[in-house]
């Protein structure tokens, strides 16, 4: 980190770095660069949920909604959907493991997971619709104690 605040075209800045794994992260900020890295953490946690909501699972762009209290409504939605997926991929992730690719990361993550297990409930056979009520367990916390670890998964 840089304490002192560097100078370009008129505007002060600060840089700050960690290194991860591989690699050195490098933020900059015209903020506390103390902070810079722990407040991009958080942001990078954000953007993983808005890349969910849009590209990776619902395709939230494709609405083409304009109006802010439907997108609210929406996003509301979705953020309840993606919570389902993530606890359910989660749920089936323990039971059976994400294989791992060659460069080291999970294959699926754990929200695509829960997605394609919720997408493939809903869709089956009648027979699911009992895979669809033992979904709906899971956001009630006093059931979710008598959810079974090997239900469907």
């Amino acid at each position: 980190m840089l304490g002192q605040p560097l100078q370009m075209l008129g505007h002060s800045f600060y840089v700050a770095a960690s290194r991860l794994k591989d690699e050195l992260l490098i933020v900059v900020t015209n903020k506390n660069p103390k902070k810079a890295v722990s407040i991009y953490k958080t942001r990078w946690e954000i953007e993983t949920l808005f890349a969910c909501l849009k590209t990776r699972g619902f395709c939230l762009e494709d609405t083409h909604l304009t109006y802010p209290d439907r997108i609210e409504k929406l996003i509301f939605a979705l953020s309840i959907a993606f919570c389902w997926a993530y606890k359910l991929g989660n749920i089936a992730a323990n039971v059976v493991p994400i294989s791992i690719k060659k460069h080291g990361r999970k294959a699926k993550s754990l929200f695509r997971c829960g997605l394609d297990k919720i997408r493939k409930i809903l869709l089956g056979t009648p027979r699911c619709f009992n895979l669809f009520l033992w979904l709906l367990k899971l956001f009630d916390p006093l059931l979710s104690s008598s959810i079974p670890k090997r239900v469907f998964l």
